[in-house]
């Protein structure tokens, strides 16, 4: 089948002038992989559940991406959105935190 379950696990520690906090995201991404002749092609959506050390109440994130990888090579490239809707645990603020990351990395 080319249904696609992935787990996923991030961490990330956040320093600056206005922010201090590590988060740990749990979660799961599902895609279907298309093969073509030379490579293959995997759109993704996932969801995650975020916790903070500091600054942020815990909250989900989303994200969705396209994977490419060729199929004669053990490398894949990708590229992701990601988008949080974050409050803040002092104040009740509000705020977005969003993104795109490029990865490549080894398939085995």
């Amino acid at each position: 089948s080319n249904f696609v379950i992935a787990p996923q696990y991030k961490y990330q520690s956040i320093s600056g002038e206005f922010y201090d906090f590590s988060r740990q995201q749990y979660g799961l991404s599902v895609g279907y992989k298309f093969d073509l002749s030379l490579l293959s092609l995997t759109p993704y959506v996932g969801a995650n559940y975020s916790t903070f050390s500091r600054t942020f109440e815990n909250s989900f994130s989303y994200n969705g991406g396209l994977r490419l990888k060729l199929g004669f090579l053990p490398l894949f490239a990708s590229v992701e959105y990601e988008y949080q809707s974050l409050k803040s645990k002092y104040t009740g603020y509000k705020t977005n935190m969003d993104g795109v990351s490029f990865n490549i990395g080894l398939s085995f």
